[in-house]
């Protein structure tokens, strides 16, 4: 007993000593966040309780952050920009134009393109010629702007002058008249069918005769120019005394666009 009192000092220094080290210890369920400030509690499983407050250097308690739970009203990102191609038909006649309108939706430099130039050509304002060409056919009309593209397939239309007979509008081969006859012509398309529609301005065509043996003047005793009267027919009267086995042309003209038929006068 003398001996066990004799270290019983040092055993109640010992046990002061396990004491005060366990108590500096938090519980398991707790952990610091390193600056002896901050502290944020953990449960059993060892998630973050959402109602678990932080505390900052100046002492004011502010609630835990909520990734992924922010309310906050942004604005909307933009609008994609976008163009969008129109025009009042899909089709043009040759040697005539087709404009056709970009919109965007919002203010851009705009630039055009035919995919096929032998077709029809487009300028900077969009407005699109139709070429000379032998048979209907199409094109492409392509806009672009910031990156973005929009087209439109346009048509061209081929138109033929062409002469009235047997109620038939021919528009191939030398026609065979005679003096005195009366010569019916129009312009038809390529199915030689009249032309009635808003694509084809027949007001503006050029007509005129041609003819390298004799003057033109004597080949005819009266000329009808076309006229929407006329339903844009034109007529030329034969004259009685005309010189015999000659060849005439009948030409029509739009632009860059022509056509022509020619005639041999006969006994």
């Amino acid at each position: 007993m003398t001996r066990l009192t004799k270290f019983l000092p040092l055993l109640m220094l010992l046990a002061a000593i396990w004491c005060v080290s366990a108590c500096d210890h938090d519980e398991p369920r707790n952990r610091h966040t390193g600056n002896g400030n901050t502290i944020v509690t953990n449960d059993t499983t060892g998630r973050v309780n959402p109602s678990d407050t932080t505390r900052d250097t100046t002492g004011n308690v502010t609630p835990k952050d909520t990734i992924g739970t922010d309310t906050t009203n942004y604005p909307p990102p933009p609008a994609a920009f976008t163009i969008t191609l129109n025009a009042d038909r899909d089709y043009a006649y040759m040697g005539q134009s087709l404009q056709v309108h970009a919109i965007t939706s919002e203010t851009a430099t705009v630039k055009w393109r035919s995919t096929n130039s032998m077709v029809a050509t487009v300028n900077n304002e969009g407005l699109v010629m139709m070429a000379n060409v032998r048979d209907d056919c199409e094109t492409h009309i392509i806009a672009t702007a910031n990156n973005m593209s929009d087209s439109l397939l346009l048509h061209n239309r081929v138109w033929h002058v062409a002469m009235k007979e047997n109620n038939a509008w021919i528009t191939e081969g030398t026609r065979k008249v005679h003096p005195g006859d009366t010569i019916l012509m129009t312009i038809v398309n390529s199915s030689s069918q009249l032309i009635n529609d808003e694509g084809f301005n027949a007001g503006t065509c050029q007509w005129t005769v041609t003819c390298r043996e004799a003057d033109v003047d004597s080949l005819f005793s009266a000329i009808e120019a076309p006229s929407q009267a006329n339903g844009w027919q034109a007529k030329y009267v034969v004259a009685p005394g005309s010189p015999l086995n000659v060849t005439f042309s009948i030409q029509v003209r739009y632009n860059e666009a022509a056509t022509a038929l020619s005639c041999m006068i006969l006994p």
